[in-house]
């Protein structure tokens, strides 16, 4: 009995896309693979058929140019910044067409202005990247837009991109492969990614330590940190102290560096967003806070890492 064909997704890069949001998807798609092989076949697709500028300003080589694409099972608009200035009569065609042809539609990010602007939104629900919501809602009044991490409308799935395309990328996985896949993607993607190692005895260390790891992209501040362990934030460092030898801060940094360390080694995401999704707001403090923990910089880190080849095209010029 011949093998069930793959399911074609196909990825329409829009000029300013987050090369995150492609990392996501992209990684997820292909950790897929490792629990069935040739289930997913992802291709990316431009107007012209050239590279596309993404917002880190790297160039991303695609597969084909639309009008040699074909019909895809689906089709997905991936776009970021100023999504307006780029809005190719191409491109929206192609929707159009895949749209027709009975694939399931996708926005990611402000994608999702790509399929309004198709006119496949009308009377449908929707979300996107929330700097965009008021102006989508005023230009598209017959769409509801929502908030929403992720939001099914019959065919058209979409998301508000960010982190939050993890979501999107699971509940595509569960929607062609089963929601028993898309769990076993999860645990292997990022389950126990954030955790702490090690057992705390004292049960308010080991509270505190569980409300660092939960904020890792948005740290809170130590009272914050110690009102949710029940204590002051006097007694919260004493405590550590005694347990750990560590302040509070410096062990709330160290997650938020190993947290990094993994991404940097196992991932391709740029590096610049490693360090925002790690919770620091300046590069030069990231570069220098992973060289005093690790003795290398994340550049080569990364570089050294066995996931070198792949990770290499991403990696931001920031210190190494």
């Amino acid at each position: 009995m011949p093998s069930p064909r793959p399911t074609v997704i196909g990825v329409v890069l829009i000029p300013e896309f987050s090369q995150l949001v492609l990392t996501l998807l992209t990684e997820l798609l292909r950790i897929s693979q490792l629990r069935k092989p040739d289930m997913f076949r992802t291709r990316l697709f431009s107007a012209d058929g050239q590279p596309v500028l993404a917002s880190n300003r790297k160039a991303q080589p695609v597969d084909a140019a639309l009008h040699d694409a074909g019909t895809v099972d689906v089709a997905v608009a991936c776009a970021s910044y100023r999504p307006f200035s780029h809005l190719d009569p191409k491109v929206l065609n192609w929707l159009r067409v895949q749209e027709r042809h009975r694939a399931r539609i996708c926005g990611v990010d402000t994608g999702t202005i790509a399929l309004a602007e198709a006119g496949l939104l009308r009377g449908r629900r929707a979300t996107l990247h929330w700097d965009d919501l008021a102006l989508a809602r005023s230009r598209y009044p017959e769409t509801e837009f929502t908030s929403a991490l992720v939001e099914r409308d019959g065919r058209f799935i979409t998301s508000p991109g960010s982190l939050g395309t993890t979501d999107f990328a699971l509940d595509l996985i569960a929607t062609i492969a089963g929601r028993d896949m898309a769990d076993n993607v999860l645990d292997l993607a990022i389950h126990d990614r954030n955790q702490p190692q090690g057992k705390f005895a004292d049960p308010v260390v080991a509270s505190a330590v569980e409300a660092m790891a939960a904020n890792i992209e948005f740290p809170l501040s130590l009272s914050q940190v110690a009102g949710r362990a029940g204590v002051s934030v006097r007694h919260l460092s004493r405590l550590f102290r005694a347990e750990t030898g560590q302040s509070p801060a410096a062990c709330y940094l160290g997650l938020r560096l190993d947290h990094a360390s993994d991404l940097v080694q196992r991932t391709r995401f740029p590096l610049s967003e490693i360090a925002f999704a790690c919770g620091f707001q300046s590069l030069s403090w990231f570069s220098r806070s992973f060289k005093a923990r690790f003795g290398t910089g994340p550049r080569a880190m990364r570089q050294s890492a066995p996931t070198s080849k792949s990770a290499a095209g991403n990696t931001d010029a920031i210190p190494t």
